[in-house]
């Protein structure tokens, strides 16, 4: 938390333009039937990782709601946000860095907090290398290649950069070649490959993909690890009725109940759900307002 008032934004290049038109609805509901129930997750982790886990996930909370339930997974985390503010979803998986928006924290409410092993509501940033590299400090990989996962991901991009500029450089000029590659699961491929240097990743992400790729993990050490940070929740936006809100929250906390309830949660990587208590949100908000100071111009 202490690097993150020196932050440097990600350059302008990096961004893709985000257009003011409002999303189109992921799937349109079909007349006479209830309008399902649209679950969104930003790119934490790739579509093809993560497409069993939201499948699973979307079954499971469908019998509580009575309502089919439809999973939507963002092509970038940017879209899944937009989504959020537009209305097109009714809750949503969003990385902590959402809320340096502060149009974002204003219009949306953190229904609940995924736990994730061994069961906390905080993780952090992991700056991984080959293990048979020379790197052994972060300051070696000045020059060094890097992937990142989103320009709008804490732990894949702004925690680095934000490591960076707390020792007195310029984060667009340390690294070497800088590549995004939209998930966490596909940063740790890429170094464990070969195909890159470094990389900047979740550390739940970190910890569940080196137990499905044990030989792969062998090839990877960490170098650098952040204070922690708050877990990525799931919101709902603030105009959502508190009655259907009430409801996904039930349905939700419900998930352990059921043999396919507690596979979904396996599949995604949680333990299950944590109210967000005061100090979470404390510390949510903290983020948040450190990241907007450290944009502004």
């Amino acid at each position: 938390m202490l690097f993150l008032p020196t932050l440097l934004a990600c350059h302008d290049r990096d961004y893709k333009p985000v257009s003011l038109k409002a999303p189109a609805s992921p799937v349109a509901a079909q007349p006479g039937t209830p309008p399902p129930v649209f679950i969104g997750m930003a790119p934490i982790i790739s579509a093809q990782a993560s497409a069993q886990g939201m499948a699973l996930l979307a079954q499971a909370l469908s019998q509580p709601l009575g309502l089919r339930v439809k999973p939507f997974f963002g092509a970038s985390y940017q879209e899944i946000n937009d989504m959020v503010l537009f209305g097109q979803l009714d809750a949503a998986i969003v990385c902590t860095g959402a809320f340096s928006d502060p149009a974002f924290a204003r219009s949306t409410r953190v229904l609940l907090v995924p736990q994730i092993p061994p069961g906390t509501s905080y993780y952090h940033a992991l700056i991984v290398v080959a293990r048979s590299s020379t790197f052994h400090r972060f300051n070696d990989l000045e020059g060094a290649s890097i992937a990142f996962t989103d320009p709008l991901s804490l732990t894949g991009c702004l925690y680095p950069l934000a490591r960076v500029r707390s020792s007195g450089r310029n984060p667009h000029l340390f690294f070497g070649r800088v590549h995004f590659t939209h998930s966490h699961d596909r940063s740790l491929a890429m170094v464990a490959g070969g195909l890159i240097q470094s990389a900047s990743v979740d550390s739940a992400v970190f910890r569940e993909w080196t137990g499905h790729h044990p030989q792969e993990a062998e090839a990877l050490r960490i170098l650098d690890r952040s204070p922690d940070f708050p877990a990525p929740p799931i919101v709902v936006p603030a105009s959502l009725s508190p009655a259907r809100a009430e409801e996904l929250r039930r349905s939700f906390l419900g998930l352990p109940a059921s043999e396919k309830g507690r596979r979904a949660l396996a599949l995604m990587g949680w333990t299950g759900f944590a109210e967000p208590d005061a100090t979470y949100l404390k510390h949510l908000a903290e983020v948040g307002l450190m990241m907007e100071a450290a944009h502004a111009p």
